[in-house]
């Protein structure tokens, strides 16, 4: 589901380490508890991609316990859980959940035409939650002040992983970014980027379905945003921001919801942590 638009992340250290997973052991009732949740909704052949993405969380969870200790590698992988079913080449692209839609009442935030269909209008693509670790694209919008960290480390990735576009591809999307910063309130000096080209080409070149949610392997291995190891940095960006102030699980997921704050109720919270304390209660009867 998506979360209310939040531009102000911080990234620091985090944006500064390497993509790079660590080791993590197989044999972990975390690892297990995620294995299963992978199996049942993409089937058992898909290890290469089951294993990178959880040794990508696991990795941005230990940077996060370097602070806040207290905080659970199960209770995050309940929460990207909660936000993805853990769908390979996840997208939500829905029109009722997009933070322009002119239906919705936020404060500060410009407003799609509706009678235009939202994905032909660049601003929209702005307000995506897409890959298995979903990333939301708003923390990308360009010529805001509080997204030009994010928008150069993606320039870094995309330079370091072989899929930076080249000039002529940025070129072309030049006049959709223009249109999308006119939107902004406070606009800062800012350039067509990496993210911009991925973003503004989601339904034209990479096939991403407009106003649906679901999985999309058709496109899994075209798509950067589709690809945990370069989204699992951003998810976890704004609890790895906080993380002085995270005291447990559950303070670091109000702290994730951003502007959402039903992500700060006990109901919501149970809600994404049952999967993971229910498991981790069936492994403690099995094996005391």
């Amino acid at each position: 589901m998506l979360r209310k638009i939040c531009l102000c992340l911080w990234f620091g250290a985090l944006l500064a380490r390497s993509v790079v997973p660590e080791a993590v052991e197989r044999n972990s009732k975390e690892h297990a508890f995620f294995r299963a949740e992978f199996e049942r909704v993409n089937g058992s052949n898909k290890q290469k991609e089951l294993n990178e993405s959880f040794d990508a969380i696991a990795d941005a969870v230990k940077d996060i316990q370097h602070f806040a200790p207290q905080v659970s590698l199960g209770g995050m992988l309940a929460l990207v859980i909660y936000e993805s079913e853990l769908q390979l080449g996840y997208f939500n692209t829905k029109d009722e959940e997009n933070s322009f839609n002119p239906k919705k009442y936020i404060s500060h935030v410009p407003k799609l035409d509706g009678n235009v269909p939202f994905w032909k209008q660049p601003l929209a693509l702005y307000s995506y939650q897409l890959g298995m670790v979903p990333v939301h694209t708003s923390n990308f919008r360009p010529c805001i002040a509080g997204t030009q960290d994010a928008r150069k480390r993606f320039d870094q990735m995309a330079q370091a992983g072989g899929f930076a576009p080249t000039d002529s591809q940025l070129a072309s999307i030049r006049q959709e970014f223009d249109q999308v910063c006119r939107k902004a309130l406070r606009p800062v000096p800012d350039q067509p980027r990496a993210v911009d080209y991925y973003i503004l080409n989601a339904h034209g070149k990479f096939g991403v379905p407009a106003n649906r949610k679901g999985g999309d392997l058709s496109h899994l291995g075209d798509y950067p945003l589709y690809w945990s190891r370069v989204t699992t940095p951003f998810f976890f960006a704004s609890i790895h921001a906080k993380a002085r102030q995270v005291t447990d699980d559950r303070s670091a997921i109000c702290i994730w919801g951003g502007g959402d704050t039903s992500y700060c109720n006990k109901a919501t919270q149970n809600q994404i942590l049952d999967s993971w304390n229910q498991f981790a209660r069936r492994k403690l009867r099995i094996n005391p």
